[in-house]
């Protein structure tokens, strides 16, 4: 049974490597509209799945919790049995400071999710549950600019942990990688980021 964290960053590499890749030979947007989050998740998991084949994975699992009207969902579940990990996914475009908060309020979901939304047919759901926070940042090189900050504070520290965190839910890690975008005469900084989050609590998690 291997690292998490080794799992979780060599995955996030790979996605990163995809990423570089894919914008040397082709921009999928406009102007500065940027990307949804979703490919974030089906990115990372078909890295992850390209390792570890036996992996179960799934985007925007229903969790049958209702609010306003709609059920709520997870971005994207992986079940490793090979690992022992069970890893629910939540994907966020970093452009406004209320998406720090916002991610926290997944955290906590997602740790406090009863085991029965992952059942699996005669096969003992994972004993280690993590949450994964994907995300992006875009730096225009500005240096006012408030992004400019927060990419700092993900070189340095781990700001969702900054914001405050439940004592059941425990960091173990978080990155930040630079990827540079060229449109038309003007180069931009476009960052990939994650944290990553252990579930403690006995409720809930194995």
């Amino acid at each position: 049974m291997k690292n998490i964290k080794s799992i979780i960053d060599e995955t996030f590499l790979a996605m990163y490597e995809e990423y570089d890749s894919i914008f040397k030979n082709f921009y999928p947007g406009q102007g500065k509209a940027g990307f949804n989050e979703a490919n974030l998740v089906q990115k990372f998991m078909f890295h992850y799945k390209q390792t570890y084949p036996s992996s179960i994975v799934w985007t925007e699992l229903s969790t049958g919790e209702k609010s306003v009207g709609k059920y709520g969902r997870l971005d994207g579940v992986i079940i490793d049995l090979q690992n022992d990990a069970l890893i629910i996914i939540e994907a966020k475009r970093f452009n406004q400071p209320r998406k720090l908060s916002s991610s926290i309020e997944d955290i906590v979901r997602a740790t406090n999710l009863p085991d029965t939304i992952f059942h699996l047919n005669d096969i003992p759901i994972p004993s280690h549950r993590y949450t994964l926070v994907l995300g992006d940042i875009w730096d225009e090189g500005s240096s006012t600019d408030k992004r400019k900050l927060w990419i700092k504070s993900w070189e340095s520290s781990n700001p969702l942990v900054e914001v405050g965190l439940e004592a059941d839910i425990k960091p173990l890690q978080h990155r930040c990688r630079l990827l540079q975008i060229k449109l038309q005469i003007k180069e931009y900084n476009y960052h990939l980021v994650y944290s990553l989050f252990e579930c403690t609590k006995k409720e809930t998690c194995p």
